[in-house]
């Protein structure tokens, strides 16, 4: 299990060891791979997970549907 989303389980009440679900991620909002601030991590589907990789190659975010934004 990647540390970003244990420590998104945990600061959302969701047992540690817990699947998320098929095709589901722990996305990084700020887009920085080391970052375990709670609030820079988003649950999303692996689709705009990839589609985030879009925006940090092009430093602007292209939205994300009901998903939060990504941070710059």
């Amino acid at each position: 299990m990647n540390m970003h989303a244990f420590v998104y389980k945990v600061s959302n009440n969701i047992a540690p060891f817990t699947s998320l679900g098929p095709n589901m991620d722990v996305s990084h909002l700020c887009h920085h791979p080391l970052c375990m601030n709670s609030s820079h991590l988003n649950l999303e589907n692996r689709l705009t997970n990839n589609i985030r990789k879009t925006c940090f190659r092009n430093r602007q975010c292209v939205g994300h549907d009901t998903h939060p934004d990504c941070m710059f």
